[in-house]
C-alpha cells in the first residue's frame, strides 16, 4: 500500500486515468490523502501542482521506460519482474480521501474496465467520470453543480441520495443500465 498525504487548501481539481483498477472517492476523513493498493513500483504517476493532483496508472512496461523525460526508472530486477508476471489475481484499488473542509471545483475520474465509488462528499464541484465497462455508485452527494457520467460500452450507474444541480447520464451506442434512488 503506497499512501500520500496532500493539503487542499489550494487544491480545485483532482484528475484520475486508470484501467483495470478499483477507484474509491471518500469523503468525511480526518485528513485528505491518496491511496493506491496492489500497485507495483512504477506502475503508478501521482503528480500535485499547486491547484491539481493527477493520478493514473501505467500499464506494463511503460512504468519502466520515460520517453518524455529520456530516462529508465528501473529499480532492479524485482521490478522488471512484476511487469513479466502480473499479479492480476490481486485487485487494484486506489482510494482518495477528502476531508469536508475540501473546496474543489472539478474532479474527472476516467477508467475503461473497473469500479467508481463516490460516496460522503459535500463540495461544489462538478463531478465528471468517464467509463467503458464497470459499475459506478454515487451515494451520499451534496452539490450546487454537476454529476456527469458516460458509459461508452456498457456499464451500471447507481445513484442514491445525490443532491446536485443537473445529473447528466450519457450513454452513446452503449448500454448503460441507471438506478437512481
Amino acid at each position: 500500500v503506497h499512501a500520500e498525504v496532500f493539503t487542499e487548501e489550494e487544491l480545485k481539481k483532482i484528475v484520475v486515468k486508470v484501467s483495470d483498477v478499483k477507484v474509491n472517492v471518500i469523503g468525511g476523513a480526518e485528513e485528505s490523502k491518496i491511496e493506491l493498493v496492489n500497485f507495483p513500483n512504477n506502475s503508478y504517476q501521482i503528480q500535485s501542482g499547486r491547484s491539481t493532483l493527477q493520478a493514473s496508472a501505467n500499464a506494463g512496461i511503460t512504468g519502466i521506460i520515460d520517453v518524455e523525460n529520456l530516462k529508465i526508472n528501473f529499480n532492479g530486477f524485482r521490478d522488471y519482474l512484476h511487469y513479466v508476471f502480473d499479479n492480476s489475481e490481486r485487485e487494484k484499488s486506489l482510494n482518495i480521501y477528502l476531508t469536508d473542509s475540501a473546496d474543489l471545483v472539478n474532479f474527472n475520474i476516467t477508467t475503461t474496465t473497473g469500479d467508481i465509488s463516490v460516496t460522503d462528499l459535500k463540495t461544489d464541484c462538478d463531478f465528471k467520470v468517464v467509463i467503458s465497462d464497470g459499475v459506478v455508485e454515487f451515494s451520499n452527494i451534496v452539490t450546487e453543480s454537476s454529476v456527469q457520467i458516460e458509459a461508452t460500452e456498457s456499464a451500471n450507474v447507481n445513484i442514491d441520495n445525490v443532491i446536485a444541480d443537473e445529473i447528466r447520464i450519457m450513454s452513446p451506442n452503449s448500454e448503460c443500465f441507471v438506478d437512481i434512488t
